[in-house]
């Protein structure tokens, strides 16, 4: 404030960024993130260079900057060439290294270039001997645009890549048709897409309330139609959302319109969908609400006509669902369209059997031929894992875990075994399933067991209530499923045993739910166990395979188990050993649980305005705060500032103020933080100090001390119970008085968290402002702001109002009668500065010049009498001319100039007293004031 000269306060900063993810090549770069904000996002599957314009990633020039600038991916093809900006920018050419490839280890020691400073192992020579082609390796460059601003170290970056199919032993992928796994629900964008056809419909007047979504409801007799619904093509707002702004179905304007449909989903899974409705928007699916009637947006835009519906897996069915929409408009336009967001099907997931093939083979794992895998059996599991939507997202860590460590944790995950066969030394994959083919079993009976041991299952000791921990890679985000009941066992057992898994290599909820139900259905089933020694014709078992086992002299007719240890017996005794479980183990195609309302999810991150926002005319107490003195006395007398608070929306790091007066372009004029807020439950006299409050937001920010504003008030803080929900405020403080207000009226807690306009207006001036939230995903655009106006009038010059006002010695009476005598006292706003001082306290100042004028009004709102250039703290006793409610107001003036605010007080009035024994009032219906006799 008070100048317009910019001054530096920080600076962008231009890195030289050099990454080294991983093996390359891959099959593709889907996301890089910085400091947990995505830079970049979509499919790159090969060696190239992308765009990032995120200048707002991490709040804009005012915070901690965002990016700008191109990268180059890449993937480490064999033909790869060296860096140009790398060799532009660190000099040298590879001169020593055939084909300009280094090792990988002289790759780590270039990578000093993220910091500008060398390793400590690393030598002047070995930098300048030349630029790596990095083949073999994904990396990436930051080609010295910016990153990150007013910080001294770079943001963290990390990147998301698909390797599925690339990379392969010899470049030979292995049964590829089943390699990639969709995780998510299956729904075809033609039986939900924005022109997606079959709709049964039905057209209503809007007064006619009859419900039509019940799943079952025959419409068979209603028209069908395609989508969009609308009453016109060129819907002004459609393509604005995505949407094609024709009109393939008539939808009469100011009716409501039922739209139903039958889709099918071949995988049980969450899916989104986006409706785009003018104007209101109700919809089941299954007979289940998934959307509240919404669309209440008083600004018609395309984000207020848009919609997400998230319809998780609970509500879904294999096969055939229903969907339902209920649209109602009103006004100019209708329009109604779905559109299926596939953006999850971007992230695809790898076959665990694919995971364990190239385990076995990979030259950097265990390096065996492809022949010593029994190739029938790896099929047969991968074939089962692709039904069962079984896919997973990991990574391989040499330095964490061995190749064997590997394979046995993607084993447990999947309930499986891999084994290499006593019988021909191959390696065999067995899922621990039920058994698709009996026949097909080794039967052992009697005349195979030389000793038998059964040990029964005890229901009490397995979980009845189980949860999954899986990672979510959309939102790189550890996350745990709703509890799943085995409500049988419960009641069974008597209590409630809990166990949670977890399986971070889940990269989906729905899939960590089934490999939760599994877990459980095998846990609560009490399952035998049974150790046997056998003849040794069964020395073709491996764990994980299913047998029957038939001993009607054990009381066991024919029961499926499953191999869980083999012993082969020794040369002297060739007998086997054998460790076998019945077998209750499935993977299920859906689980249907309850949503638990304590999982976070994570908020949109789509720029919002702020729900609640005000803008006003700098009041002096702020610019004594900001300004030095001699800055304050320079200031002109018609100067003015603009400064904005806002509340925080569901998503938001701060705000940018941007300001334009009249009919001028807006330009950026500061930036702010959100401050907090409440809603103040009691209406409120001038007198009242003491209140409750609700739905505080932010409160952990206000300083006792520091002022807010409540409607056209100033208050102080002077105490704050967020356990109690309660507050104190020093009424009436800097340039306003204390005024009524109505209950639930909010109240910003700005003092501290104000956004500064630095620019300087004069009275008249009418600037209008607007605040742009600033999100991970950008800044809220111009356009979708709301407009904050205000006329600039000379608020800091002017003198303060009076306090303590008193009405014949009575603070804010109900009641008075007679001559009327006011009273206040002196404020002065230079004496003042930056204190704030409540409308109770004692004389301060007055400020050179300053008189009084009070004004008389009956009723309030029509003046009556008035007395100007008062120069103490009273005024000439005044009598009404009537009886009835009355208006006594105190302004101060000096050089020309009226107080902001006016000291009143309202209350009513009797000319000659007339009082009950008790000393009560009493008002007649047509406003005379009488006592009771």
């Amino acid at each position: 404030m008070g100048g317009s000269k910019k001054q530096t306060v920080g600076y962008w900063y231009k890195w030289l960024l050099h990454f080294g993810w991983c093996r390359g090549p891959v099959d593709a770069v889907l996301e890089l993130r910085g400091g947990g904000a995505t830079m970049w996002s979509g499919r790159l599957t090969e060696s190239g260079r992308i765009h990032i314009d995120k200048p707002e990633l991490w709040g804009g020039e005012d915070a901690q900057g965002g990016v700008q600038g191109d990268w180059d991916i890449m993937f480490g093809e064999p033909t790869q060439q060296p860096n140009d900006y790398l060799t532009a920018t660190l000099g040298g050419s590879p001169s020593e290294t055939p084909g300009g490839d280094l090792s990988f280890k002289d790759l780590i020691e270039l990578l000093f270039s993220r910091h500008g400073l060398p390793d400590e192992n690393t030598t002047p020579a070995d930098t300048l001997r030349g630029q790596s082609a990095h083949r073999g390796k994904l990396t990436t460059v930051a080609r010295g645009g910016r990153f990150g601003a007013n910080i001294p170290n770079p943001k963290p970056v990390a990147i998301k890549v698909e390797r599925i199919l690339a990379d392969w032993q010899d470049d030979v992928t292995w049964y590829p048709e089943k390699a990639v796994i969709d995780v998510f629900a299956r729904v075809s964008s033609a039986e939900l897409g924005p022109t997606s056809n079959g709709w049964r419909y039905k057209v209503l007047p809007l007064s006619d309330e009859t419900d039509y979504s019940a799943d079952a409801l025959d419409d068979s007799a209603w028209p069908t139609g395609q989508m969009p619904f609308a009453s016109a093509p060129g819907h002004p707002y459609a393509a604005g959302a995505g949407f094609p702004a024709i009109e393939n179905t008539y939808w009469p304007l100011n009716t409501r319109i039922w739209l139903r449909r039958i889709f099918n989903v071949s995988r049980v899974a969450d899916i989104t969908l986006t409706v785009f409705i003018d104007n209101y928007a109700t919809v089941w699916v299954n007979g289940q609400l998934v959307l509240a009637r919404s669309g209440d947006d008083p600004n018609p835009s395309s984000e207020a006509f848009t919609h997400q519906i998230n319809v998780p897996a609970s509500v879904l069915r294999l096969g055939g669902n229903t969907i339902v929409l209920l649209g109602e408009d009103y006004g100019t336009y209708s329009y109604a369209a779905f559109n299926l967001d596939v953006s999850s099907s971007d992230l695809r997931a790898m076959n665990p059997a694919h995971l364990l093939y190239d385990s076995i083979v990979h030259e950097e794992l265990q390096g065996e031929p492809s022949g010593m895998i029994n190739d029938a059996s790896f099929r047969a599991a991968a074939d089962k894992l692709y039904d069962e939507a079984l896919g997973l997202c990991t990574v391989y860590d040499s330095s964490s875990e061995t190749p064997e460590q590997f394979q046995q944790r993607i084993c447990n995950l999947i309930a499986g075994n891999l084994n290499q066969s006593r019988v021909d030394g191959l390696y065999y994959l067995d899922l621990i399933r039920a058994p698709d083919n009996l026949d097909a079993l080794p039967i052992i009976t009697e005349d195979d067991v030389v000793a038998f041991k059964q040990t029964p299952g005890v229901i009490a000791e397995a979980p009845n209530l189980m949860r999954v921990e899986w990672f979510d890679p959309t939102t790189k985000e550890t996350r745990t499923t709703a509890p799943i009941y085995a409500a049988g066992a419960i009641q069974a057992s008597g209590a409630v045993i809990t166990d949670t898994r977890k399986y971070h290599e889940v990269p989906a909820e729905n899939l960590a739910l089934r490999l939760g139900k599994r877990e459980l259905d095998a846990g609560c089933a009490p399952r035998s166990t049974f150790d046997l020694t056998v003849l040794p014709r069964f020395r073709g078992l491996r764990p994980g395979m299913n047998a029957r086992l038939q001993l009607p002299s054990e009381g066991i007719a024919d029961l499926v188990v499953t191999v869980g240890q083999v012993g082969q017996g020794t040369l002297r005794d060739s007998k086997m050993q054998l460790a076998l479980v019945q077998n209750v183990f499935s993977m299920p195609d859906a689980v249907y649980v309850n949503p638990d309302p304590t999982v976070w999810q994570p908020p949109s991150t789509t720029p919002k305005p702020s729900p609640c926002q005000i803008a006003m005319e700098a009041p002096y107490v702020e610019l004594a705060a900001a300004l030095s003195n001699a800055d304050l006395q320079a200031l002109a007398t018609d100067s003015g500032f603009l400064v904005a608070a806002a509340v925080r929306p569901v998503s938001g790091l701060s705000y940018e103020l941007d300001t334009a007066v009249g009919g001028g372009d807006y330009e950026a004029a500061g930036s702010g933080d959100w401050c907090g807020t409440a809603l103040i439950n009691e209406a409120a006299t001038p007198a009242d100090v003491a209140f409750t409050y609700a739905a505080g937001q932010d409160l952990d920010r206000v300083a006792v001390g520091s002022w807010a504003r409540w409607d056209d008030e100033i208050v102080r803080v002077d105490a704050l119970d967020t356990g109690a929900g309660t507050v104190t405020l020093g009424r009436g403080c800097a340039d306003t008085a204390p005024l009524p207000h109505d209950a639930s009226s909010r109240i910003y807690f700005c003092g501290d968290w104000l956004a500064a306009d630095a620019r300087e207006y004069v009275g008249g001036d009418t600037v209008n402002a607007k605040l742009l939230t600033r999100t991970t995903a950008g800044k809220l655009d111009l356009a979708s702001a709301p407009t904050l106006a205000v006329l600039m009038n000379e608020r800091a010059a002017r003198p303060y109002a009076p306090g303590k006002l008193a009405i014949n010695g009575s603070t804010y009476p109900r009641f008075a009668e007679g001559a009327i005598q006011a009273t206040w006292a002196h404020r002065d706003r230079v004496l003042q500065a930056d204190q704030l001082v409540d409308t109770t306290q004692a004389d301060v100042g007055p400020e050179v010049g300053t008189t009084y004028t009070v004004r008389y009004y009956q009723p309030p709102g029509t003046l009556v009498s008035s007395e100007a250039g008062i120069a103490g703290t009273s005024a000439t006793a005044y009598t009404f001319p009537d009886d009835g409610p009355v208006t006594v107001a105190v302004s101060a003036v000096r050089d020309g100039l009226e107080s902001w605010q006016a000291l009143e007080a309202t209350f009513d009035y009797a000319r000659v007293a007339r009082t009950t024994t008790a000393g009560e009032f009493r008002v007649t219906t047509s406003g005379e004031i009488r006592t009771l006799e």
